[in-house]
């Protein structure tokens, strides 16, 4: 799947539905329909009400209506033969009885009638769905303009706040775009020849870009202003952050700058020995220590050899810390305060939704978060994690991993990121 494809289907789906259902309360009180259907049940219905009854009541005049040379062998087929004689045989009164078999030629018109009554109507019912419910159509199908009634918008709202919520909306942030929806489209009419996808889908990107809007992190100008600039890297086990030095590092490259390395991660196994083969690849000093040796002393280092050697950017790796791990959250804190970083970057998995949002929190309340960098974005067909950091905890996003190269980071930018999940050619 592409990139926040759920979240797309889920906010088209939402536009459509609001809108046949629209459409159909709009068109459903004009004159014209009535009428047809008036007109058309017009001359059957006396038929089938007034020869309906007598068709029960003699069942075995049914029969003779139909042909009367094929029934001589039934057992009381004597007085049958001849519709007329009823009258002149007096003990067979019981049987031929009620003078009612001259309407008995009668009720075959009505059953001619009657199954064509339902049929009309379903068909009617039929195309009237099929063409309301393509929002593409909506507006040739119309004269007028389309009213979004509060109690028609209200149901499809409480059906679309689930779908957020399946799309890895937080609880929170998904209640709070609803709210904001319901506001902008209750009451809310679609002027005449205004495409009405278009019209809701503008709605839904204006609501989400006023509930997720938060100041931007300018890491270039920030890099810039700063000789070295110190960038702590801090986030959970496995979310990426060797990876998204390396990334950095090359996006740092490609501007000009300098980079020194400091491997502050001396817990995981192979976690020196995985950094130092990116600063082989990318030509540029790792600063490492021994195994077990005191991180803040790493990153101290690698900050006294930066400004030694003139560079222009120290990336620091960390280990990763559970936000349950409250020792080497404490030493996080002592790296803080002996390099005291210009930026905090957190790195997590884009696609981990709710569990993110925990473990920022915590990072953020113990030495404070700038921005993100949300990797494996190209694996999360989902999208809601990002609506969620922005809307709860109100950090900018800086970066998004798209891939295993070098080259796949790109900073982040909301407009694009409104557009991959609320196209405007949708």
């Amino acid at each position: 799947m592409r990139m926040f494809d759920l979240l797309k289907k889920k906010i088209q789906s939402f536009t459509q539905k609001i809108i046949g259902a629209s459409a159909e309360e709009t068109r459903t009180p004009t004159p014209s329909e009535p009428t047809t259907t008036s007109s058309a049940a017009a001359a059957p219905t006396p038929a089938p009400i007034a020869e309906s009854k007598p068709i029960p009541a003699t069942p075995a005049a049914e029969p003779a209506s139909q042909e009367a040379t094929p029934l001589p062998a039934d057992a009381t087929s004597t007085t049958p033969a001849p519709t007329h004689a009823v009258p002149a045989h007096p003990t067979q009164k019981p049987e031929a009885a009620p003078a009612e078999t001259k309407p008995i030629a009668t009720p075959i018109p009505p059953r001619t009638h009657e199954p064509k009554l339902p049929e009309m109507k379903q068909e009617e019912k039929r195309e009237l769905k099929a063409s309301v419910g393509i929002g593409q159509q909506v507006v040739g199908f119309f004269t007028g303009n389309i009213t979004l009634k509060p109690e028609t918008t209200q149901a499809f709202l409480e059906e679309f706040e689930l779908s957020l919520l399946e799309a890895d909306v937080n609880i929170a942030t998904a209640a709070a775009l609803i709210e904001k929806l319901r506001e902008r489209l209750s009451e809310k009419t679609i002027p005449r020849g205004k495409n009405p996808t278009q019209f809701i889908l503008q709605e839904i990107r204006e609501a989400m870009h006023e509930l997720v809007s938060v100041e931007a992190l300018d890491f270039d100008s920030i890099t810039d202003a700063n000789h070295p600039c110190i960038v702590l890297i801090i986030g959970p086990n496995g979310a990426g952050k060797t990876t998204s030095i390396a990334k950095l590092t090359h996006y740092l490259q490609q501007r000009g700058k300098k980079v020194v390395l400091a491997s502050a991660d001396t817990f995981r196994a192979g976690s020196i020995e995985q950094l130092q083969l990116h600063a082989d690849k990318l030509h540029v000093r790792l600063v490492r220590h021994q195994y077990g040796s005191d991180p803040a002393a790493v990153a101290f280092d690698a900050v006294k050899a930066a400004k030694a050697e003139n560079a222009d950017v120290v990336l620091i790796d960390s280990a990763g810390r559970q936000d349950t791990n409250k020792n080497l959250l404490e030493e996080m804190k002592k790296i803080t305060r002996v390099v005291q970083p210009h930026l905090k970057l957190y790195v997590g998995e884009s696609f981990t939704g709710q569990a993110i949002l925990t473990q920022a929190q915590t990072f953020d309340e113990t030495i404070g978060i700038d921005g993100f960098i949300l990797t494996k974005l190209d694996t999360d067909a989902k999208g809601g994690g990002v609506i969620s950091i922005l809307h709860e905890l109100h950090k900018p996003i800086v970066f998004f991993g798209v891939g295993q190269a070098y080259a796949d980071l790109i900073k982040f930018d909301l407009d694009t990121f409104l557009e991959r999940i609320i196209p405007r050619d949708a």
